[in-house]
């Protein structure tokens, strides 16, 4: 966070014709508390935090029972066995400002991840609208 808001000050301040930053690349696992402060300051600089280590780095987050509950609901909607990738994606996506580099090499894991996004954000913006 301190690194961050020194570029965003220089940028701001110092040296108008540096670029502003557009991204925060940054671990994402309970280690670090899931940086919510690093977090709040991108949303508020409108700063895109992109998570990694989404997956590999929270076994117990894709064991927990809101996982499972999303999840659960994705169940014959996604490739068999990505349920739990797609919902723990989808949940830290829908945390706002927030997107999550996919460290996959499988094209077709890819493809079926983003479409399990799109799945999933269906059933945000209808039958779980209000539970979501």
């Amino acid at each position: 966070l301190p690194i961050l808001q020194t570029l965003v000050r220089s940028s701001q301040t110092f040296n108008p014709l540096l670029p502003f930053p557009a991204f925060c690349q940054n671990r994402f696992y309970g280690g670090t508390g899931y940086e919510v402060e690093l977090r709040r300051f991108c949303r508020e600089q409108g700063i895109v935090f992109q998570s990694f280590w989404t997956l590999s780095g929270n076994p117990a987050l894709l064991k927990s029972g809101v996982v499972e509950e999303v999840a659960a609901a994705l169940e014959g909607r996604v490739e068999r066995g990505e349920e739990k990738a797609v919902a723990l994606y989808g949940l830290v996506v829908g945390l706002g400002g927030v997107s999550v580099l996919n460290g996959t090499t499988s094209m077709g894991r890819m493809v079926g991840d983003l479409k399990g996004l799109e799945i999933l954000r269906g059933l945000v913006e209808g039958e779980w609208e209000v539970r979501w």
